[in-house]
């Protein structure tokens, strides 16, 4: 198999210049493989793309070679230091030192540890069990990986979904390593899960930076495992908790290097400020208070943090060219405008009057500050008592000051707030649990105190960077849904770092708080895989009886009958045109192996071109027909070979 060699060569690379990096910690050196081994993969896919070889696993391998290479030339120029000595501490050890002494005087944190641990295994089966299944990753995130195994690029091509030919490509790029490697979606959801172990490295880094002990430091970071949204998107396509990882990793990497003047530090901060900004859009919204966090670095450490912050901003540049922005210069290129479309990115981030902005503002701040005060987790009935009872305190509160906030203004099209709605638990709608709102929200603002009162920029740009995204991010989407919870996951992780200082040592009372915060965090890890509807593990249907094709189409149940319809009667390894009128997501067709070739017909007017239709080797057709929508007439020499309600499959005559 040649995912052994091809990871071989990238972790060689990456300790090859984490070794040369001589970063001040494990928490940096740990961080640095990871951007390394993300880079490598981004920096590869982007040069086999240019040369239309995106599907060539030898090119890749080739490439993987060649910069671990010039990586070993690197190390040896610079000394050939010793491999180990990022892992060390300063008596030279690797293994942590004290852990049994920690046993004796942490047991509550092995507890919770053991216990997060149990979780992220768990969570590792279910990857392996279960395929991506929400609507997203079948619309886009995979649908766009099996278009590009068979085109061999991600260069646009004719869709209608312009969201699969203009997204950033980073993540995506991720999983696509790992079907062209593997030749199946298996592991295609373990980039979300190791995101998730490198965000609670983050955590503990920034609750080490601020003066937190090891044992806080990592008490932080493992409550912030437990959190419902966490858990579920661990086991996703979808780049929320990826994106999230790689800015909380830009941003301790940039106040530990601006603290320790490392540069080093500070060229893999600027590495990770262009890849997240090559993966997901939201990202931008975090600029500003990004801003304002140099800011409170220059007031805190004078005129020698210019030169770190020069270092930064260049390496974050020359990321951004080189890596981050490829997919920017080719939507300029297609589209005329850098996110795509005009049109599409006004219908998602933009195209608000004066009018609109303040009304955002004024409704989506609270909405959004309503959903983050969540019981997810709790089991039920308390579960849903309790969010009832929050739901009438809140419309108490909003009618006696007379502010209407389940109006039907600034709301996205298809939706309604509703105070007491509750959704399904699964990653699009789930938040952050009870110990978000009982930790975490009181933390960030107490840090904010102490950070004014001792001038720490650091605690202070955290809540900067909370404050300024929920503000920019309610005021320019284009109106409230349920599914932005997800958006906050980079502030969450900043925030979380800020919780270490509550796990303080001592008996009696704080003794029997830490153990009630423990048990309470196991407590909402467990119900979240049991409550889970994506991946439900318990109940009267669950995923142990069912195949793959059920499994994917769980929460898009529309989707099985048309997937069935193709499974019977369209072979694995053919080409099939896809002619669709209404809602699809076509990534059941594919198979789990992307063994069946897919091709969309568009414009629909294509479908009466034979010309066109043979040309693409399209040797069977699927029709969605849609209600009040004339079809378009295909050519008389397809012929009808089944049909199932709205979907039927035509095929050449013989």
């Amino acid at each position: 198999m040649l995912i052994i060699p091809a990871l071989a060569l990238i972790l060689v690379f990456s300790l090859l210049i984490t070794a040369v990096m001589r970063l001040p910690g494990r928490p940096a050196a740990l961080l640095s493989v990871y951007l390394l081994a993300f880079a490598n993969i981004v920096l590869v896919g982007e040069i086999t793309n240019s040369f239309y070889q995106l599907n060539n696993p030898v090119m890749w391998l080739a490439l993987h070679a060649v910069l671990a290479a010039l990586a070993g030339v690197w190390w040896y120029l610079s000394g050939k230091p010793t491999l180990a000595s990022p892992w060390q501490d300063a008596k030279g050890s690797i293994l942590p030192s004290g852990w049994r002494a920690s046993l004796k005087s942490w047991p509550d944190l092995w507890v919770l540890g053991l216990g997060v641990a149990g979780a992220f295994l768990f969570s590792l089966m279910l990857l392996w069990i279960m395929p991506p299944n929400n609507n997203d990753s079948l619309a886009t995130h995979m649908s766009r990986i099996g278009y590009w195994m068979q085109r061999g690029s991600f260069f646009p091509w004719p869709s209608p979904r312009v969201w699969q030919i203009t997204y950033p490509v980073n993540m995506q790029l991720q999983m696509f390593w790992t079907v062209l490697f593997t030749g199946t979606d298996r592991i295609v959801e373990i980039v979300q899960w190791l995101g998730a172990l490198a965000a609670v490295v983050a955590i503990f880094g920034l609750s080490r930076m601020m003066g937190a002990s090891r044992p806080q430091a990592f008490f932080a970071g493992l409550i912030w495992a437990t959190f419902p949204e966490i858990i579920l998107e661990s086991t996703t396509t979808q780049n929320d908790l990826v994106a999230g990882t790689l800015f909380a990793a830009m941003f301790y990497l940039l106040f530990l290097g601006a603290a320790r003047r490392h540069r080093g530090a500070l060229a893999l901060s600027g590495l990770a400020l262009g890849l997240c900004l090559g993966t997901k859009q939201t990202l931008f919204f975090l600029l500003p208070g990004l801003a304002l966090s140099c800011v409170l670095i220059l007031i805190y450490y004078g005129k020698s943090a210019w030169r770190s912050l020069w270092v930064w901003i260049g390496c974050g540049l020359a990321a951004f060219i080189l890596i981050g922005g490829y997919m920017f210069v080719v939507n300029m290129q297609n589209f005329g405008h850098p996110m795509g479309p005009e049109t599409a990115v006004n219908a998602q981030t933009g195209g608000q009057t004066g009018q609109s902005l303040l009304q955002n503002l004024a409704y989506n701040t609270s909405r959004l500050a309503y959903q983050s005060i969540d019981p997810t987790g709790l089991p039920d009935p308390v579960w849903g008592y309790s969010f009832k009872f929050k739901g009438l305190v809140v419309e108490k509160i909003t009618q006696a000051i007379g502010f209407p906030v389940e109006s039907p203004a600034a709301v996205a099209a298809g939706h309604q707030f509703v105070l007491r709605e509750r959704y399904v638990l699964q990653e699009d709608a789930a938040w952050y649990g009870p110990l978000f709102s009982f930790l975490v929200l009181p933390a960030l603002f107490y840090q904010l105190f102490i950070g004014i009162k001792r001038r720490e920029p650091l605690r202070v740009s955290v809540f900067v960077l909370g404050l300024s995204f929920l503000v920019i991010n309610a005021a320019l989407r284009p109106g409230w849904d349920p599914f932005q919870g997800r958006y906050f996951i980079p502030v969450v992780i900043l925030a979380t770092a800020l919780v270490a200082f509550i796990f303080r040592p001592g008996k009696g009372w704080g003794l029997l708080v830490r153990w009630a915060v423990v048990i309470l965090a196991l407590m909402i890890a467990t119900n979240t895989f049991l409550y889970n509807s994506g991946k439900p593990v318990s109940g009267n249907k669950t995923l142990w009886g069912m195949n793959w094709l059920d499994r994917a189409t769980i929460q898009s149940f529309y989707m099985r009958r048309p997937a069935r319809l193709v499974e019977k009667y369209v072979p694995a390894d053919s080409t099939m045109g896809l002619l669709t009128y209404g809602v699809y997501l076509e990534y059941p067709f594919f198979r789990a192996d992307y063994s069946r070739r897919l091709v969309q017909i568009f414009p629909l007017e294509q479908a009466q071109n034979v010309d066109w239709l043979q040309e693409n080797g399209i040797e069977y057709v699927v029709v969605q027909s849609v209600p009040d929508v004339s079809p378009v007439v295909l050519p008389g020499s397809l012929v009808k070979i089944a049909a199932d309600e709205e979907w039927a499959i035509y095929t050449w005559a013989r």
